[in-house]
């Protein structure tokens, strides 16, 4: 059975390290393979894994890149213990309803991944930009001192004999301005070019066995855009190569123009004789200011930038929580089908109803900040997320009516800002409750709880089913009456594979194919058949019953037994 939920690729869920030992150990070994053939809509499939290596999948012996076999092939797996921890962990039984949606919930999930990967983005460009913003205020007071370190020179009179040099220091930002831009383009053009070239390498080669003149046109196609494309990304090359050697060009005569007037302005800093000032400072007053108000009007910009990127960050906050209640409304429709198709088991699913989980996820989010844990349960139960809790921080009497103090909020306030990343991408679980004949499976007995989960599991839709010991906290009535019965009832609609150690269930539920296993000097062995077999009949008295001579005794009580 962790065989063919390996050849699946399907999680262990529990138990992981055990699990691998035992296929390790003696199902398929270091170096073995395990090959399944899977019947999917009428098409035969093969799986094949080599062990500690990702599984293949075969269409009529043609290996089919990059396919995961649990995609494509849903199956209900349940391991030793899982029905069990699953039947007492209500954040686990969530999972009862995902496994039967199926794609429908998994193209929500990548798109919900998607958003947050888009958020997360966001949030790292407004971080840079936040840290590039800060320096507004440290580039605001040097443009002051600088302003006021050239006030002396006007007040000295001073400033206009040295204003040709104080022009020919702004001329040189922009000038140097323009290398820096030159480098930057040079290279945005060549990231470019290799963006498209690595594109179209992933889309080729391409080819079709049911299409193969279309899609020979839609490669000519593609092979023309993309001649074309490099042929303007080439051109924009040569253009700006060119454009930027006749800058360098003006550069240099901007050199000879400043070497031309150095003995002028020489000579007019030489007939300055005022103590209190150095007339070298003044063009590097000038030029360093213009720097500062270039840096200043580049943070204004990154500023506006910022706030496009907040309101962008808004827009994907609400478009996520409207996927987490996309989320929910498909476990809504599935439930609603479940509860009509029976009447035993009735679910009900509280959307973002798991407020002790997000309570402790609060608590730990903002351990050490010395807020109490009652003061983060009003919160968890006053907000439905981390989202609205997000809009709403700067409104204190959100706080002060759960009784936050003003310093405590602004503690709050700052994890928060922290962690926003984190906590804003936190979805509040969705709270499901089961009822077996109409109790909550929380007050029902473990084997009561197992039993109502397995019939769940068995009610619904055509999927496979692999489950290791169903039995396990079952009696034998809750087996034969709740698992049996429905067995026999499915047995021709859905593929079921049991590990059991019980004989009801193969017996009982007339098995169509029996495998017994041995363990004989560390090799396991397997034999198959049908139960009409005489030698696995035999097998199962001997190995499920306790051997021939127990069951015959225990078949002559029963029959003295008057019930």
């Amino acid at each position: 059975l962790e065989a063919i939920r390996y050849a699946l690729e399907i999680d262990a869920r529990e138990d992981r390290e055990y699990k691998d030992e035992l296929l390790e150990r003696y199902a398929i070994g270091s170096g073995g393979k395990i090959i399944l053939e899977i019947l999917a809509s009428g098409q035969v499939y093969r799986i094949e894994r080599i062990m500690g290596e990702r599984p293949k999948v075969y269409r009529d012996d043609e290996y089919i890149p990059n396919l995961h076999p649990s995609s494509m092939f849903p199956v209900v797996y349940y391991g030793q213990n899982d029905i069990q921890l699953q039947s007492m962990d209500r954040e686990q039984q969530i999972e009862l309803i995902d496994q039967f949606i199926g794609d429908k919930l998994l193209t929500i999930q990548e798109q919900m991944r998607e958003k947050e990967d888009d958020i997360k983005d966001i949030l790292k460009s407004l971080g840079n930009l936040k840290g590039k913003i800060k320096k507004k205020e440290e580039y605001e007071a040097k443009k002051a001192s600088l302003k006021e370190k050239i006030a002396v020179f006007e007040k000295l009179q001073i400033a206009d004999k040295l204003q040709k040099e104080a022009d020919f220091k702004r001329d040189e930002v922009i000038f140097e301005r323009l290398a820096e831009f030159a480098k930057t383009s040079k290279d945005d053009i060549s990231t470019f070019k290799e963006k498209i070239e690595n594109g179209f390498s992933y889309i080729f080669p391409m080819s079709s066995k049911e299409n193969p003149d279309l899609f020979a046109e839609l490669e000519i196609q593609l092979l023309t855009l993309k001649d074309t494309w490099l042929k303007q990304v080439d051109e924009m090359e040569k253009v700006g190569t060119a454009t930027f050697a006749e800058l360098e060009i003006l550069k240099d005569k901007f050199i000879e123009a400043k070497d031309s007037v150095e003995e002028e302005i020489a000579r007019i800093k030489q007939e300055i004789n005022i103590p209190e000032v150095s007339p070298d400072d003044f063009g590097r007053f000038v030029k360093e200011l213009e720097q500062v108000q270039v840096a200043i009007s580049e943070i204004e910009k990154y500023g506006r930038m910022a706030m496009e990127l907040e309101n962008t960050k808004q827009r994907l906050y609400s478009e996520l929580q409207d996927l987490w209640h996309e989320q929910w409304s498909e476990r809504e429709l599935k439930k609603e089908e479940i509860n009509a198709s029976q009447t035993i088991i009735q679910l009900e699913i509280d959307y973002k109803g798991n407020k002790k989980s997000y309570a402790e996820f609060m608590k730990e989010m903002f351990r050490g900040t010395g807020l109490r844990g009652e003061k983060l349960d009003k919160l968890s139960s006053n907000f439905s997320d981390n989202i609205e809790l997000f809009n709403s921080l700067e409104n204190r009497n959100n706080f002060q009516v759960i009784g936050f103090t003003d310093n405590e909020w602004l503690k709050f306030k700052e994890r928060f800002f922290e962690q926003e990343e984190v906590l804003c991408l936190y979805r509040v679980p969705d709270l499901i409750e089961i009822r077996y004949d109409g109790k909550p499976i929380q007050k029902l007995s473990l084997g009561q709880r197992a039993s109502s989960l397995l019939l769940l599991l068995l009610s619904q839709e055509n999927t496979p089913v692999i489950m290791d010991q169903p039995e396990d906290d079952l009696d034998n009535q809750t087996v034969y009456e709740g698992l049996i019965k429905k067995v026999l009832k499915l047995k021709g609609e859905r593929q079921i594979i049991f590990a059991t150690h019980n004989p009801n269930i193969p017996v009982l539920g007339d098995c169509e194919q029996v495998i017994i296993f041995t363990n004989e000097d560390d090799k396991i062995l397997a034999e198959a058949g049908s139960m009409d077999r005489f030698h696995i009949q035999k097998k199962i008295v001997d190995i499920m019953e306790g051997g021939e001579e127990a069951f015959t005794k225990r078949k002559e009580i029963y029959y003295q037994w008057t019930l």
